[in-house]
C-alpha cells in the first residue's frame, strides 16, 4: 500500500528504518510487488523506490534507527488522502 501511494503521490511523510533494503520489482498498474531475500536480476530497493516517489512528489522522508521506528515494520507512512 505505501509503495503505490508514493507513486500517487499520497504519502505526505515516510519514516525509514536506517540501513534496512527490501528487494523486490513493483508493478504500478497492478499494484503489485513481489519480495525476495535477496537481490535478483532486475530487482531494486522497494524501500529507496518509495523513499524516491514519496519526494518527487513533495512528501518529507525521515531516517531513524530501528529502535525508533513507530512500528514493527521497516517503514511507515502518514498518508495525505
Amino acid at each position: 500500500d505505501v509503495l503505490a501511494a508514493s507513486f500517487e503521490g499520497r504519502v505526505g511523510t515516510l519514516i525509514v528504518e536506517r540501513g534496512r533494503r527490501r528487494w523486490g520489482t513493483f508493478e504500478l498498474a497492478e499494484h503489485r510487488v513481489k519480495e525476495h531475500d535477496e537481490p535478483r536480476s532486475g530487482d531494486v530497493d522497494l524501500i529507496d523506490l518509495a523513499a524516491r516517489q514519496t519526494a518527487l512528489h513533495g512528501g518529507s522522508v525521515y531516517l531513524t534507527d530501528g529502535e525508533d521506528m513507530p512500528c514493527e515494520d521497516s517503514l511507515a507512512a502518514v498518508f495525505r488522502f
